[in-house]
């Protein structure tokens, strides 16, 4: 079995346990965000939209935020995508339920259809060339064993002119993590030795209440002021994750350009960031050079898109 199948088979068991995101309730409606309006892509059309490594939550945010859209959301975990059906019936109940003037006055705009698949985004057979308008792929790229084939499989199925949305670590200033992760590592700290989340919290404060005062000090810092370690499935996804492998965003863009994508812009929050009104290009400088300085404050977001029919991009014809 190769390596990329054994990352995802890692990958998936670690969901199947804990699916991710933890916090959010089962009954929860989200807000439409502008960012993943994808309307003026198909213009007059219901716009497709994939979501790459859904977890149990996105697809309702892209779904409320593309009323007429067709969402499919891909997992690998079966666990995950059963609790994303039970949020979009629940969804559904609240919004057959209440008055539809109402549903408007706190809502806003309706929910788009929903279609769960369970599949690897390693498999370039999951769907077939050209199928979406737009691509969400957030916080999953360092999770492959090989992100750039994966991004080959994304331009595969993203329509001519289509958006992907990526969202990726930020490779250097997620630097502490990375220590935090290394020493609970080893420590010997791991999920499978605690049956709840607070006995893990506690082992994992304990090992950091017994490193030398600076350390503890940068450690702890880092990890208290993490959100997610206040669910179990939070604290597994950014402590103990079965294959979390930054990507450095010269190489990110690098490799989506031999998969047939262009870099279309950053995401609002990362050129709020950057603080720089310029072409993409010299924002992508300032993002890489923030970065190194472990001084950026989010987990950059970049949009590409695919400017080329499939024939045309070489590292897609040579997939072929």
């Amino acid at each position: 079995m190769g390596t990329t199948q054994l990352t995802s088979q890692a990958v998936r068991a670690q969901y199947e346990r804990h699916p991710y995101p933890g916090h959010v309730p089962l009954v929860a409606i989200p807000a439409p965000a502008e960012e993943l309006r994808f309307d003026s892509v198909t213009p007059g059309a219901p716009p497709t939209v994939l979501v790459a490594g859904c977890g149990t939550f996105e697809p309702l945010v892209v779904a409320r935020s593309n009323p007429r859209g067709k969402i499919v959301a891909v997992d690998l975990s079966q666990r995950s995508l059963r609790r994303l059906r039970w949020r979009v019936l629940l969804a559904r109940v609240v919004w057959a339920l209440l008055p539809h003037r109402l549903l408007q006055q706190l809502l806003g705009r309706g929910l788009g259809s929903i279609t769960p698949v369970q599949g690897d985004l390693n498999d370039r057979t999951l769907f077939a060339a050209e199928r979406f308008d737009a691509i969400v792929c957030t916080g999953v790229l360092h999770h492959c064993a090989d992100p750039g084939a994966v991004l080959e499989n994304l331009a595969r199925w993203l329509k001519p002119g289509g958006a992907l949305r990526v969202m990726v670590y930020a490779p250097t200033s997620r630097r502490t993590i990375y220590d935090v992760q290394a020493t609970f590592r080893a420590a010997g700290v791991s999920p499978e030795r605690f049956s709840s989340h607070r006995a893990l919290l506690v082992a994992c404060r304990s090992v950091l209440r017994q490193l030398p005062f600076e350390e503890r000090r940068r450690l702890s810092v880092a990890f208290e002021g993490y959100r997610d370690i206040h669910t179990f499935s939070g604290l597994v996804d950014g402590f103990f994750h079965a294959h979390d492998v930054a990507i450095p965003l010269d190489v990110l863009v690098s490799r989506a350009a031999q998969a047939g994508l262009v870099l279309s812009h950053l995401g609002r929050r990362t050129q709020e960031a950057i603080e720089l009104d310029a072409p993409v290009e010299q924002q992508l400088v300032r993002l890489i050079g923030i970065d190194a300085r472990q001084h950026l404050p989010v987990n950059p977001v970049l949009v590409f898109r695919r400017a080329e029919a499939l024939a045309q991009a070489p590292a897609l014809r040579r997939a072929a």
